[in-house]
């Protein structure tokens, strides 16, 4: 009786076997040459990391600036591979949907533009 219904499940859709995951990606970290809060980043390079085991040619990834334009599929970042923050931190929304059946799951990161340190000449060292 378990297994007729684990099987009606499955066949009805109910129970799926093969859920897409969003694995968490990992912030990305720029170095803000001119201090001004804004740098290009490739969010690309989170692919990897939210695909994780599972086939990118079944899957199509894009990246958002809300989750609820993730969430409906709309207002695509266009250009991922040359994205400059609008704020620091930028949060950033991925959408993780199987090519197959449309189903989808979301996994968000944080762009940090981080400010070169400031150098400063010390100040003469004196031997008493």
């Amino acid at each position: 009786m378990k297994k007729l219904l684990l099987v009606l499940l499955i066949v009805t859709g109910l129970f799926n076997v093969n859920a897409q995951v969003a694995n968490q990606a990992n912030d990305l970290y720029n170095c803000d040459i001119n201090n001004d809060g804004f740098e290009v980043f490739d969010l690309t390079l989170n692919d990897i990391v939210i695909f994780g085991a599972q086939d990118p040619a079944d899957f199509s990834l894009t990246y958002h600036l809300t989750q609820a334009d993730a969430d409906s599929a709309i207002n695509v970042i266009i250009s991922p591979t040359n994205f400059i923050n609008t704020a620091n931190p930028q949060s950033i929304f991925a959408r993780l949907e199987r090519n197959s059946d449309g189903n989808f799951d979301t996994t968000d990161f944080a762009l940090i533009a981080s400010p070169i340190p400031v150098v400063q000449t010390p100040f003469p060292l004196e031997a008493c």
